[in-house]
């Protein structure tokens, strides 16, 4: 992009042609997107930059189609996690859920919700070394019981990584260590 800190675009298939929307500005509204762009029922486009904003941790950001506006929405500021590449999901409640892979109480990233009808961010769970750290990658949710379920590339009884579960009660749950066996160090998604 003009910047060189990535852009958000779009692509026509029918008459593929590739649009331009917006260019990422560093330290105003973040740079390097991370995770995929997510809509929500409001219609917006959802989405966090790994880094950038006024602390260089990342921001939560908005792209509303209609109007073809960016707004910036949250920065990360290390006590509430940082450096997200995670991609939005929303559950029942209508909130929005991501991950964060750096920051938080422990430093090994946070599980945050964030409502777009208020802008306000909620940090909901805190990584640490004993049930998880570092997620690198996005929630799953699983519509027949609500449950979301991620997994941590280190952390666990191992250090090796875990899958868990958490719920909209902020009730969280290690749900399998990985070891050497099995495998570790997970980088992805739960399907």
């Amino acid at each position: 992009g003009t910047n060189g800190y990535g852009i958000i675009f779009s692509f026509d298939s029918i008459s593929n042609t590739y649009f331009d929307l917006f260019n990422f500005n560093d330290t105003v509204n973040g740079k390097y997107p991370w995770g995929s762009l997510f809509q929500a029922a409001n219609g917006k486009l959802y989405g966090v930059t790994s880094q950038g904003g006024i602390n260089n941790l990342g921001v939560i950001f908005s792209y509303d189609i209609s109007s073809n506006t960016y707004a910036k929405l949250y920065d990360f500021n290390n006590a509430n996690g940082g450096y997200s590449i995670s991609t939005f999901i929303q559950v029942s409640n209508g909130k929005l859920y991501a991950m964060t892979g750096g920051g938080g109480l422990n430093n090994f990233g946070v599980i945050f919700s964030f409502d777009a009808s208020t802008n306000a961010y909620n940090n909901v769970h805190n990584f640490d070394s004993i049930h998880g750290s570092t997620p690198q990658g996005n929630l799953f949710l699983d519509t027949s019981n609500g449950l979301l379920y991620g997994m941590t590339k280190y952390g666990g009884i191992n250090n090796d990584g875990v899958i868990f579960s958490i719920d909209t009660n902020n009730n969280y749950n290690v749900l399998y260590n990985f070891n050497d066996t099995v495998g570790k160090y997970p980088c992805g998604n739960l399907i």
